[in-house]
């Protein structure tokens, strides 16, 4: 498995609608490029104000790579919603 793993820092008082936000239209685009959210952490010590998502992608192979890539291209084109 591949861990994809981000930090995003936040303005002050804005984490309540980042985190309704990113619970609404992050897993959805997620799995579109074939992560499954496992969780996010919230920093409560240290830096204040940042979240650190964590996905997890199955590797695949080379040719299961570029069939993922054509599908969302394909996809992008027809929705013009590329993400």
């Amino acid at each position: 498995m591949v861990a994809d793993v981000r930090i995003s820092t936040l303005i002050p008082r804005k984490m309540a609608r980042y985190l309704e936000l990113f619970e609404l239209h992050v897993p959805p685009v997620m799995r579109r490029h074939g992560l499954e959210l496992m969780g996010y952490h919230v920093s409560h010590v240290g830096p204040l104000s940042q979240v650190v998502p964590v996905g997890l992608r199955q590797p695949r192979s080379g040719a299961s790579v570029r069939a993922r890539e054509a599908d969302l291209a394909r996809e992008c084109k027809r929705t013009r919603s590329c993400a």
